[in-house]
C-alpha cells in the first residue's frame, strides 16, 4: 500500500524591444507541510516549492532580490493576501510573476468553487481559506505583462473557467499580456508523494525544466510534457495548463529563458511577430528537412519511409491542412499504441472547433487561437511517435 497523501481536505508594436525587455522576472512561492487545527500534514509541499525557486535562480532569469517566499507558518491567510496586494503595488506592464502554490486545496461543490487552504485555515471552516475568486481578481488587476501560476494541490483546475475545451498550447506572442495557469490535477485529489520525495506534478515539471537546453522554454511546450509526465506516473491525475479566462490574457505566453538569453525580438508588425513565432519556425524548418528527405518518383511525392521522414511530413501537413493530418495519423497509428486516444482527443477538439465556426458562435480570433492551440498539441505527439505506433 502506497504511503502517499493526498493535498485536499475533501498589443504588438506599441514599444520598442529595449522598452519591453526591461523589466524583472518576480517568484512568490507558498509551501505548507506544517497544518494545524485538525488539517492533515503534507510530506513534500516545501521541498517542491523550495527546489522550484532553487531551480529558478540557478537556471533561469531570476534573481533573489525577487524572489519573495511564504513557508509553512508564514503561508497565513493573511499573509497570503498581504503578498498579492504587494504585487499589485509593485509589478509594471514590462514585469512578469510565477506564483507557485503548494498545499491543500478543496473544492466546495454547492458553490462550485475552489479553495487554496493557508497554514491556519479551520478545517471546514472556508470563511479561513482563501477562495480562487480572490486569486483571479489579482489576474484581473495586475499589471504585469505575463503571470504564470503553479498551482500543486487537490481541485486546483477549479481556477479555471468551467466547460473551457482543453488546450495545451497558445500563440506565442512573448510581448503580448498572458495570464496562464499549469495546475497538478483537475477537480479530484492529487499526490503528494512519498516522504522526502517530490510531488509526482512537481518531480515531472522539475525534471523538464532542469533538462532542458533551450535559451527560449515557452509555457505552451511546458504544460503538455508536464501533462504526459504526471500521467504516466500519477494514477487519477491528470494535470492542466492553459491561459485563463476573464484574467486579463490577452494572447501571449511567459518563456523561461536560461541565464545569458535574451528575450525574443520585438517587431512591429504582427505578421513578422507570427513569423517568429517557435511554431511557424518549426513548421518551416520540417518543410525544409521534409523537402530534403522525401523520395520523389516521376515527379510524385512517395510516402515517407522512415519515422523521421513521417514526422517531418505530418508536423508540415498540420500546419497546412489541420483536418487532412488528423485522418491521416489516425489511419496510421495501431490499435495497441497508447497514442491512440491522445490522437481522438484532439480530434474530437477539432471537429468541436468546426461546430462552433459552423454555428457562428465563437469570435474569428479565437477560433484562430484554438486551431494553433491543436495543431501544437498535434505536433508535439508527432514527436513522441515511435516506430512502434506505426502500421508500416
Amino acid at each position: 500500500m502506497s504511503d502517499d497523501i493526498e493535498k485536499g481536505l475533501g498589443s504588438r508594436g506599441e514599444k520598442s524591444s529595449s522598452d519591453l525587455g526591461s523589466g524583472k522576472n518576480h517568484l512568490l512561492i507558498i509551501g505548507i507541510n506544517k497544518y494545524t487545527n485538525d488539517i492533515p500534514q503534507l510530506y513534500n509541499a516545501v521541498n517542491d516549492a523550495v527546489a522550484f525557486k532553487k531551480l529558478m535562480l540557478n537556471k533561469y532569469q531570476f534573481e533573489e532580490d525577487n524572489v519573495k517566499m511564504l513557508l509553512n507558518e508564514d503561508a497565513t491567510h493573511e499573509g497570503i493576501y498581504d503578498v498579492f496586494e504587494y504585487y499589485l503595488g509593485l509589478l509594471t506592464e514590462q514585469d512578469n510573476l510565477i506564483f507557485y502554490f503548494s498545499g491543500h486545496g478543496e473544492y466546495y461543490q454547492p458553490y462550485k468553487t475552489g479553495y487554496w487552504i493557508p497554514v491556519d485555515a479551520k478545517k471546514g471552516k472556508r470563511n479561513t481559506y482563501i477562495p480562487n475568486d480572490e486569486i483571479i481578481k489579482f489576474l484581473r488587476e495586475s499589471k504585469a505583462r505575463h503571470v504564470f501560476g503553479i498551482v500543486d494541490s487537490c481541485f486546483s483546475a477549479a481556477l479555471f473557467v468551467p466547460d473551457r475545451d482543453l488546450s495545451a498550447a497558445e500563440r506565442r506572442h512573448y510581448y503580448t499580456p498572458s495570464r496562464w495557469l499549469l495546475t497538478a490535477g483537475r477537480l479530484e485529489p492529487v499526490s503528494d508523494g512519498q516522504f522526502g520525495d517530490h510531488s509526482p506534478f512537481a518531480k515531472a515539471l522539475l525534471k523538464i525544466l532542469e533538462t532542458n537546453h533551450e535559451d527560449h522554454y515557452w509555457v505552451s511546450e511546458l504544460c503538455p510534457k508536464v501533462l504526459r509526465g504526471v500521467e504516466f506516473n500519477a494514477e487519477n491525475q491528470l494535470p492542466r495548463g492553459e491561459p485563463l479566462q476573464n484574467a486579463g490574457h490577452y494572447g501571449g505566453e511567459f518563456v523561461f529563458i536560461r541565464k545569458g538569453g535574451v528575450v525574443p525580438a520585438a517587431r512591429e508588425n504582427s505578421d513578422e511577430i507570427d513569423q517568429l513565432s517557435p511554431r511557424r519556425i518549426n513548421a518551416e524548418t520540417e518543410t525544409r528537412h521534409l523537402a530534403e528527405t522525401t523520395i520523389l518518383t516521376n515527379n510524385a511525392e512517395v510516402l515517407p519511409q522512415s519515422l523521421p521522414q513521417l514526422k517531418s511530413y505530418l508536423k508540415n501537413l498540420a500546419a497546412k491542412n489541420l483536418e487532412k493530418a488528423l485522418d491521416d495519423i489516425n489511419g496510421r497509428l495501431r490499435d495497441n499504441s497508447y497514442m491512440v486516444n491522445d490522437f481522438i482527443l484532439l480530434s474530437a477538439q477539432f471537429n468541436q472547433l468546426k461546430g462552433d465556426k459552423a454555428r457562428g458562435i465563437i469570435p474569428y480570433n479565437d477560433s484562430v487561437v484554438r486551431q494553433n492551440q491543436i495543431i501544437d498539441s498535434f505536433q508535439s505527439l508527432v514527436d513522441d511517435l515511435e516506430d512502434e505506433d506505426i502500421r508500416w
